[in-house]
């Protein structure tokens, strides 16, 4: 509950300040909701509002705004960039 309550305000808040910040910065209001929710909550909390807040910046402010849009070539860049993790993770 803890983690929807402040995923929720930093939210509200990016979009409140949308027209005020620079472009570029997406994440903005999201990281302290992400700290203070893993240090209050607990890691598993922390990781759901990392995850509503990545797809909720996806969603509205990357990209194609309301849009969950890929560029064709991501899934490649996922993948390639995963394999080389792999590969140097050894």
């Amino acid at each position: 509950m803890f983690a929807l309550a402040t995923f929720a305000v930093a939210l509200v808040a990016r979009l409140a300040l949308d027209d005020r910040l620079p472009a570029g910065f997406p994440f903005l209001t999201f990281f302290p909701a992400v700290i203070v929710t893993t240090f209050l909550a607990g890691m598993w909390p922390g990781i759901l509002t990392a995850l509503l807040s990545g797809l909720a910046s996806w969603y509205f402010f990357l990209g194609t705004s309301q849009s969950l849009d890929l560029p064709p070539a991501a899934p490649l860049r996922w993948v390639s960039s995963g394999w080389s993790w792999r590969s140097t993770s050894r």
